[in-house]
């Protein structure tokens, strides 16, 4: 019994993590395109500056935080 309170303890440590970690790219995103449509860049940096928030966005959704396996490992 205590062997699970500690595994449900450590899982919403990890799953409070994943949320947080979410909550700065999604701020890192923001700046990072307030940054880009305030400043005037040549077409190859805007599409550097895309490219790198498409790469970061998909990592934010796929890697950190995968929606098919964040509620089944709650719930266990």
């Amino acid at each position: 019994m205590q062997q699970k309170m500690v595994y449900f303890g450590v899982m919403s440590l990890i799953f409070s993590l994943k949320i947080f970690l979410q909550y700065l790219f999604s701020v890192f995103i923001c700046l990072k395109l307030y940054h880009l449509v305030t400043r005037l860049y040549t077409p190859l940096q805007n599409l550097l500056y895309i490219s790198v928030l498409t790469h970061i966005t998909y990592i934010n959704i796929n890697v950190i935080n995968p929606p098919t396996r964040v509620i089944p490992t709650i719930l266990l």
